[in-house]
């Protein structure tokens, strides 16, 4: 027993020694978090989130350290977290997620393993890896937490210090285990992926037969619209993808299987997807013709291509290699991210405004509706009443955060409402907010809104607390908008 754990420490230790950078930005950014919950210093909202970004950057640096100019890289990666005394939490779901998505992709392409089995055996280990380091995570926060509550119960002390106990605990898990961990499970590249039995049951008798199922029903929907010669439904495009994202996964993880009785099934997976494309790319065109791009939808056109040129790529071995698939999806969807005047939300702008200007000349859009709260509220069953400060996101030179107040942060994107000690009381995208108030008024984007129908829109029931809005600015095009909102007064019960 002594020999085993003297065994892991000494494993534990050799992790560390081989991964110092990724070790340090972890430790940086547990105590930066911490220095930011009890106010020592402002900023760094966004650290906790794009950690995991910078991580994998010298991570992936690490692997290639055998280099002499990567090896000074590597050395100097830690100060990419700097900038990040700037960031705040990710307001665009997109740009945060194919940031990450595009680290993870680097590093598989950085092996360069152009082989399949030893590519998507690459993939696997590390996402086993992940998996344990997540599994002993989970079980040490819950351990320790135990630990505290009990001696909290017995002792009766720290009786109000749940919060504090609680972001302590989540970040250290978050940003000191789970990357030790996982570094200590990832070390070994001798520790291959091998087949088992549970590899065996969950590809041949879970996975392949409902997919097998799947591509049945699929096939059906398709005679039927050629029959009847109709359109596709909208949500088809959706499914299509992940279709043939489960086809084309599955079958790089076929030769992980020792008996495979679906080979004959992956190895025609190409043929398999060409119908559900054309179904794919007719209904898509079809709607971006008719209502013109989205950000949404031009990700879903970038994801058609991936998917369409996988497609071509696998119809021969010679290019059917997974590491080509993962490098077009880092270069497409970081392209459509991050180059100026040509990223998703770039395209949605010059789209919907040349749409707008081609509409039929005798359509007459309405005009703006101005809602605006003028009943009393009886404020004497409320345990406080706080009045409420609007920060126009958009304009930040001239609407300042009042320190002193409740801050409702507002822009066409989103909406935020934080505490007087900026703790966030709720935060989601505008256009959400909207179709919610509008569901619990009885309202749709097709009802005409006057000012005594819209009023209940300027009442917001949260848990515990209602938020009432001095005014909102709504304007229509094909749906209705939050042009403006004016804070009111929060109501705590």
């Amino acid at each position: 027993m002594k020999e085993r754990i003297a065994k892991v420490f000494e494993q534990v230790g050799l992790a560390v020694r081989s991964n110092p950078v990724e070790l340090i930005i972890c430790l940086f950014g547990f105590v930066i978090c911490c220095l930011t919950y009890e106010k020592v210093i402002t900023g760094w909202e966004g650290l906790p989130y794009y950690l995991p970004v910078f991580f994998l950057i010298s991570y992936t640096l690490n692997q290639l350290s055998s280099y002499k100019f990567v090896s000074w890289i590597y050395g100097m990666s830690g100060l990419l977290v700097l900038p990040l005394v700037w960031s705040s939490e990710p307001r665009e779901p997109w740009f945060y997620l194919i940031s990450l998505g595009a680290a993870f992709g680097i590093y598989f392409i950085s092996s360069g393993q152009r082989e399949n089995r030893l590519f998507v055996e690459s993939v696997l280990r590390f996402l086993r890896s992940s998996a344990f380091a997540a599994l002993l995570s989970l079980v040490s926060w819950i351990l320790i937490y135990s630990v505290y509550l009990s001696i909290q119960y017995i002792f009766e002390i720290w009786k109000d210090s749940n919060n504090r106990m609680e972001f302590y605990l989540l970040h250290f898990v978050y940003l000191l285990l789970f990357p030790l961990f996982f570094l200590y499970f990832h070390q070994d590249k001798r520790d291959l992926f091998t087949n088992n039995k549970v590899t065996d049951l969950l590809f041949n008798y879970v996975l392949s037969p409902v997919l097998l199922v799947y591509t049945a029903i699929l096939y059906i929907y398709f005679v039927k619209i050629a029959v009847l010669w109709s359109l596709p439904k909208g949500g088809v495009a959706l499914i299509v993808i992940f279709f043939s994202i489960a086809l084309f996964v599955l079958k790089g993880c076929i030769p992980f299987v020792r008996k495979s009785y679906y080979a004959w099934f992956y190895n025609r997976a190409s043929w398999i997807v060409l119908p559900a494309l054309v179904m794919f790319w007719i209904g898509t065109v079809y709607r971006i013709s008719q209502y013109g791009f989205t950000e949404d939808r031009v990700y879903l056109v970038v994801t058609g291509v991936v998917i369409s040129l996988t497609t071509l790529l696998f119809f021969t071995k010679k290019w059917g290699r997974y590491l080509y698939v993962v490098t077009l999806i880092v270069v497409l969807f970081s392209t459509f991210t991050y180059i100026p005047g040509i990223t998703a939300k770039d395209i949605e702008v010059f789209s919907q405004k040349d749409r707008v200007q081609n509409e039929v000349p005798e359509v007459k859009l309405p005009d703006n509706v101005f809602l605006k709260w003028d009943e009393t509220l009886p404020t004497d069953s409320f345990r406080t009443v706080d009045i409420v400060n609007t920060v126009h996101m958009d304009y930040p030179k001239d609407y300042e955060i009042d320190s002193t107040r409740v801050n409702l942060n507002f822009d066409l994107d989103s909406i935020s409402l934080f505490d007087k000690d900026k703790m966030l009381l709720f935060s989601m995208p505008t256009r959400d907010f909207l179709n919610k108030q509008l569901m619990k008024c009885g309202l749709t984007h097709n009802d005409t809104i006057d000012t005594t129908d819209g009023k209940g829109l300027l009442k917001v029931e949260l848990d515990s607390m209602i938020l009432i809005l001095d005014n909102m600015v709504l304007s229509r095009d094909s749906l209705y908008r939050i042009e403006n909102i004016e804070g009111g007064l929060l109501l705590k019960k």
